[in-house]
C-alpha cells in the first residue's frame, strides 16, 4: 500500500549507518511492514520510537500548529 501524502512540509536529513544496520533496514524493507524503501523504514522506526519515549515519559510531547502554507511551528 502506498504511503499517504504528507499534509505538512518535511525536512530532509542524511544519516550514516553501519553495514549491519543497513542490512537490517533492507530486511525490513523486503518484509514491507514498516515501508517499501529503507528511507520509509527509518522514518517509521524513528516515529514509533519517539511515540514510545513520549508514552514512557522519557520525552516531553511537543505541541505543533500547522500553518496555512503547510509548514509547522512549535506552540
Amino acid at each position: 500500500m502506498a504511503r499517504p501524502l504528507n499534509t505538512v512540509g518535511t525536512s530532509s536529513m542524511t544519516i550514516s549507518v553501519a553495514p549491519q544496520i543497513r542490512q537490517y533496514l533492507l530486511d525490513l524493507t523486503a518484509k514491507g511492514t514498516f515501508g517499501n524503501t529503507p528511507q520509509e523504514v527509518v522514518r517509521s522506526l524513528v516515529a514509533n520510537s519517539i511515540q514510545t519515549l513520549i508514552a514512557a515519559k522519557q520525552l516531553d510531547e511537543r505541541k505543533w500548529r500547522v500553518l496555512e502554507d503547510g509548514s509547522v511551528e512549535l506552540v
